[in-house]
């Protein structure tokens, strides 16, 4: 089991929309859900000639408010620049690819934004890896030997389009409604994954013209393959039920057994199983970090990367600590040849506009949506923000979500101050001597050494200490268990923030990890972590002040809430790199 996603879609023109663009100015408000707004083309015309804009109440069609509508996109401009909320969604573009107008208008889409649906219909996805799709050819046709295998990308096309149609035949709905759309529309969304280990095969920059022509052309083999499949079902099991209602498809389709045959997930869990780039993003970095037992540091190597580096004699440990700390990228590290460089681009060495590019040029040839972020740097500016979202419309994109790396871990709106980092570690002056007397509750917390009984105690000025236990413990066990405890209780007397503990133990992996109520407990000192976090959120709630709510959201915003690995933002979602969790499925 996963936790449900969810998406809040609001029209441009809904008399609360200024109101629910600031709905998440806090990070710590509705962090179970992604928010986007549907733009009018009417809307954006009112943007480029700086006109004013009629604000409407849906359930009477009366204008309540006339406004400009460069305060409202302003406002629009700085929430996606300040958290990357909301996101935007592009309506009647949407709609004017909607190929069942008979059946209604197309309202919201799935919370990643790749599938936009009618009302009640469900996403049935699957995603190629176009990492597997790259042959050697001869080195005269293409400048490292490598070439697409087409014939391989039309056969696994045509089996996938097959394997999602059956799909929708044995899936348990949730509800009678969304069964019946389901069937009655057949629609599937085909996409694919590994696009930025493909390009590196290749050899071609992501930003680069070559790239938007090879992304027209793989996107546009999967369709006509998806589609030419689609009718051929269509002959073996008929059409979907709703054709009948549909002349304008019947139209201009024909026969064909899915309403929709494709669109682009995020594949957050999918590329990581699959181990290669997400969705159509380029590589979010190409050499992190790992920290493991006794402080051992290992590399994670973007798989095709490695192979070049040792390929080329010049693989080290030295060389991946040197691309680590660069954040990621090659770009400028001197023991990187320049065409390495050219190549092996990472998605901060990318312009917003070559990210917009690639959205564009695959929407072309995409049936539904796409789901993509738009990373930008930290100090990129709200006019970067703006120009991205006009390119995206004015190049038929379906919806965009920008985000600012390390916007929503440092940004404290309350003060306006976007350099502000996290809060630093309190130094101690004194711990404050045990109170005499302390109440608490004793806690059975589950790990993969049998159960830890933790005792969180607390006093006038808060928790106070913790103690622990372990019944099935052996000396060393016992004795490190005493020792966590007793530097825990010590921490806490000297004002170090329970979050700053807590973040100190989530992640701390043993090698026996196991399934608690459906969070991946990995040590205990995983498991206690998880837990102070758990009392902290308590004395916040009697206290009357909000909490974090971790369970629901991804707060604290860089570190997953599973297995405690760092939050990255790919495909339209907060994704975490090491356990591909996210709040919008695989």
């Amino acid at each position: 089991k996963r936790r449900g996603a969810n998406i809040a879609v609001l029209r441009v023109d809904h008399s609360d929309i200024l109101k629910f663009i600031d709905c998440k100015q806090d990070n710590k408000q509705i962090n179970n859900f992604n928010i986007s707004v549907a733009i009018t083309d009417k809307f954006m015309q009112a943007v480029r000639k700086n006109k004013d804009f009629e604000l409407i109440n849906p359930r009477n069609g009366e204008v309540t408010k006339t406004l400009p509508a460069k305060e409202i996109w302003d406002k629009l401009v700085e929430g996606a620049w300040r958290n990357g909320e909301p996101g935007i969604l592009f309506i009647d573009t949407v709609n004017k690819h909607n190929p069942l107008p008979e059946l209604g208008d197309i309202e919201g889409v799935n919370p990643c934004g790749e599938s936009v649906l009618l009302n009640n219909e469900s996403c049935c996805l699957g995603s190629i890896n176009l990492a597997e799709m790259v042959i050697p050819v001869p080195d005269e046709i293409t400048i490292n030997g490598n070439g697409v295998n087409w014939d391989l990308l039309e056969d696994v096309t045509k089996t996938a389009t097959r394997f999602l149609d059956s799909i929708l035949d044995v899936t348990e709905y949730p509800l009678p409604q969304i069964k019946e759309m389901s069937l009655n529309n057949r629609k599937i969304g085909l996409g694919v994954m590994g696009w930025g280990d493909m390009l590196f095969k290749l050899g071609i920059p992501y930003n680069s013209n070559e790239a938007l022509e090879l992304a027209f052309r793989i996107m546009g083999c999967i369709n006509d393959a998806a589609f030419h499949t689609s009718i051929k079902l269509a002959e073996e099991k008929g059409v979907f039920p709703n054709w009948y209602k549909s002349p304008s498809f019947q139209k201009k389709y024909g026969k064909v057994r899915n309403a929709s045959q494709t669109c682009i997930a995020p594949t957050g869990t999918l590329s990581i199983i699959a181990n290669c780039t997400s969705g159509i993003e380029p590589a979010y970095g190409l050499v992190y970090e790992k920290h493991v037992l006794d402080g051992e540091i290992l590399y994670e190597v973007n798989p095709v990367f490695e192979q070049e580096l040792k390929s080329r004699g010049i693989y080290s440990k030295e060389l991946l600590q040197k691309i680590a700390e660069n954040n990621g990228s090659c770009q400028g590290v001197k023991e990187i040849p320049e065409d390495m460089q050219r190549v092996f681009v990472v998605a901060h060495d990318i312009s917003p506009e070559w990210h917009v590019k690639m959205q564009a040029e695959f929407q072309k040839n995409v049936d539904m949506g796409i789901s993509k972020s738009i990373n930008l740097p930290n100090n990129a500016t709200k006019k970067d923000v703006e120009d991205a979202f006009m390119l995206a419309h004015e190049l038929g994109c379906k919806g965009i979500t920008v985000y600012r790396d390390g916007s929503r871990e440092n940004q404290v709106l309350t003060t306006g101050n976007v350099d502000k980092k996290e809060e630093p570690i309190k130094v101690a002056v004194e711990v404050r001597k045990r109170p005499v007397e302390t109440s608490g509750i004793t806690t059975a917390l589950q790990t993969g050494c049998g159960k830890l009984y933790a005792t969180v105690n607390e006093d006038d000025e808060g928790i106070c200490e913790l103690f622990l236990n372990q019944r099935d413990g052996n000396g060393c066990r016992v004795a490190y268990n005493n020792a966590l405890a007793m530097v825990t209780s010590m921490a806490l007397r000297a004002g170090v923030p329970i979050k700053n503990i807590s973040k100190a133990l989530k992640g701390q992996s043993c090698g026996k990890p196991i399934w608690d109520n459906g969070s991946l407990i990995l040590s205990c000192p995983d498991a206690i972590g998880k837990h102070l976090d758990k009392e902290q959120e308590f004395q916040e709630f009697k206290e009357g002040v909000i909490p974090h709510n971790d369970d629901d959201g991804i707060v604290p915003f860089e570190f997953c809430r599973l297995c405690g690995g760092e939050i990255i933002q790919q495909g339209g979602c907060a994704i975490c790199r090491d356990c591909g969790d996210s709040r919008c499925g695989g």
